[in-house]
């Protein structure tokens, strides 16, 4: 279970723009056809929903990590970990707008064992591909998963891709995008990341965060 609160009342503005969390920006899946004759994949197949193991990047979550994602419409968004329990994690959300706060930070509280690969791949409808990638995002190369969702929902048809990496901090989120029918609808990439003891702590524009 999620539980979000604001560190103050937060005003109307703040609550309106929280995601979920930075992997589930996206409309809820509706059923899709389920009729399309695939031929026999390849030796090298994607891997399938059933073979695809828990991604859970929270459970070694340390306090202080953070990581900063630049989003659509000159938005950006910066998680940092901020308590570390038995059971659940802290993560504080600062949204910018055009490089300047927008409401009041919002504290989220996730299980450690939370998995928000799973949380976004909805339901069975959503057909699902997962493959290894390479990817570069805040200033270097990461080995991360692909994962590829297809679904239709009111005859939209929707592919919403996502990398994500057990080395990148927080959600472990490096990239998503988001299309329907072919037009971009929501994008979040890492645009720096860090944490306390200074072993991980970049942007992509080369500015040390303060």
């Amino acid at each position: 279970m999620v539980v979000v609160r604001s560190e103050e009342p937060a005003p109307a503005e703040a609550t309106a723009v929280e995601p979920p969390s930075p992997a589930a920006s996206s409309p809820a899946p509706a059923t899709v056809s389920t009729s399309q004759v695939s031929p026999p994949p390849p030796p090298a197949s994607p891997a399938t929903r059933a073979s695809v193991p828990a991604f859970t990047p929270l459970a070694d979550a340390v306090q202080g990590e953070w990581a900063l994602y630049e989003a659509l419409e000159r938005r950006s968004l910066r998680y940092e970990v901020v308590r570390v329990g038995g059971v659940a994690v802290t993560v504080r959300l600062r949204i910018f707008q055009n490089g300047k706060p927008l409401g009041l930070p919002i504290l989220r509280e996730e299980l450690r064992d939370h998995d928000p690969m799973a949380l976004q791949a909805g339901t069975d409808a959503t057909d699902r591909r997962v493959t290894p990638a390479r990817i570069t995002a805040a200033g270097r190369d990461w080995n991360a998963l692909l994962y590829e969702d297809r679904w239709e929902d009111e005859e939209v048809q929707y592919v919403r891709r996502t990398w994500a990496s057990a080395d990148a901090p927080v959600f472990g989120l490096i990239r998503m995008e988001l299309r329907g029918d072919g037009e971009l609808e929501a994008r979040l990439e890492l645009k720096g990341f860090g944490k306390p003891d200074g072993k991980m702590e970049r942007r992509s524009d080369g500015e040390k965060e303060r």
